[in-house]
């Protein structure tokens, strides 16, 4: 099984966060050692102190040697050197801990880079149905999320021959094609501290698209700026997709389609 492949920043996080840890705890024997000894000094004398002076001074050279040792490794941490590697969607250059062989999400764009069998996956260039813009997008993925109108392509069904392809009017950027008729969902605002929950079930809904991608979307919705996530879709359904969404901390926006 291919190793996991893990960016350089976070890596480095994981093993200063491990560091601190053990300088904190280094730090604690060192103090309470030393406070020990005072404390000894005043209630003891002769050969129990002395002993208690060697067990305590013992202790707190590991302290001691804790925190040496945890600051040789955030040296050691800062001066460990990446593997560079550039995204093929944003271009930015990616510092990895290793050779890149599986999927990982690039740390400036934030869209998944795939590999199929330890090499970067083939990619198709697609352009936005509502402005028009290009974009590199893997060739396995189901749908495309236009960065420039929150446009939401439906990328099988734009290669599937002899079949008709229905476009969502220019008012509504982006959303999940839901099919049928009668209303609208968009999202205006939803609640910050539920974005998370928010993009997973839109995920689900939209495969292809990352969480990472739904939750700089659903930052940037407003009332003059709204996420269509259904568009002309019966209103039984539309009623329960905004039940779904309502619980979740979206302000929502239902119209009806003519």
């Amino acid at each position: 099984m291919a190793e996991p492949t893990v960016r350089l920043v976070d890596w480095q996080e994981d093993q200063v966060a491990e560091a601190v840890s053990m300088a904190g705890r280094g730090g604690a024997i060192l103090v309470v050692c030393l406070l020990l000894i005072y404390i000894m000094r005043l209630s003891l004398s002769g050969s129990s102190l002395v002993f208690a002076e060697v067990a305590l001074g013992l202790a707190a050279l590991v302290g001691g040697i804790f925190m040496v040792t945890s600051l040789l490794r955030l040296g050691k941490v800062k001066a460990r050197k990446g593997i560079p590697f550039r995204c093929p969607y944003c271009e930015g250059l990616n510092q990895l801990l290793t050779k890149p062989t599986t999927n990982f999400d690039c740390e400036h764009c934030r869209r998944q880079i795939h590999f199929e069998n330890g090499v970067l996956a083939p990619l198709k260039t697609v352009v936005c149905t509502g402005c028009q813009a290009e974009h590199k997008v893997w060739v396995g993925a189901d749908k495309m999320v236009c960065d420039r109108c929150n446009h939401v392509m439906d990328l099988k069904q734009a290669e599937a021959p002899n079949e008709f392809k229905p476009q969502t009017p220019s008012i509504f950027p982006g959303g999940m094609l839901l099919g049928g008729p009668n209303q609208s969902v968009s999202i205006v605002g939803c609640d910050a501290s539920r974005t998370d929950q928010l993009a997973l079930l839109l995920q689900r809904e939209m495969k292809g698209t990352t969480a990472a991608e739904l939750r700089t979307m659903l930052q940037t919705v407003s009332e003059s700026a709204p996420l269509v996530v259904a568009y002309d879709i019966p209103i039984g359904d539309a009623d329960s997709l905004a039940d779904s969404l309502r619980q979740l901390g979206a302000k929502l926006r239902l119209e009806e389609v003519h």
